[in-house]
């Protein structure tokens, strides 16, 4: 009994510290999009990485979304230290607003070398929102207007600046 117990609680530790160094999950995922571009408002044009990014060489990847395409799982990395940082966050969206917003986040070092709480602080603050998005296009292109204090730098008179998305499929 004793054997079994311990057991149970080794296989829960090993599972919690296995699941600390991976991504977020989301069930369901059925579509996906891929990172492509910055954009300024509607303006589609590639345009310029903003500098809060640029500063921890940011390199968003994916969002996924389920069926209902109000729940996002978001996956990107990031640089800090020197050492390459993995970031995982889910997202809501609220379709009737056209608003997205950050639930959670979880960042890890590929290498477990840096805490790597720096970098997830500069994309949380930009994704917290709740964040205007934009849908639009063929193939569809999903834009996460971000508050950027470089934003106005690259696009004038604009505080926000569009972290684009392009749909690449259905996920079987």
């Amino acid at each position: 009994m004793k054997k079994g117990i311990l057991s149970l609680i080794l296989l829960t530790v090993s599972t919690l510290s296995f699941a600390q160094s991976g991504d977020l999950t989301m069930p369901g995922e059925r579509w996906q999009t891929t990172f492509n571009k910055y954009i300024c408002n509607n303006v589609v044009t590639d345009v310029a990485t903003p500098v809060e990014f640029a500063r921890i060489n940011a390199q968003f990847g994916t969002v996924t979304t389920d069926i209902t395409l109000d729940n996002g799982l978001m996956k990107a990395t990031f640089e800090e230290n020197g050492k390459v940082c993995n970031y995982s966050a889910i997202l809501l969206a609220d379709n009737a607003l056209s608003t997205i917003k950050l639930i959670t986040s979880k960042a890890y070092a590929v290498n477990g070398d840096t805490e790597c709480t720096e970098g997830q602080k500069v994309i949380d603050e930009a994704f917290k929102g709740p964040n205007e998005y934009l849908y639009y296009g063929h193939p569809h292109n999903l834009a996460v207007m971000v508050p950027l204090a470089d934003a106005g730098n690259i696009c004038a008179g604009q505080t926000t600046m569009g972290v684009n998305f392009v749909l690449t499929g259905k996920i079987d």
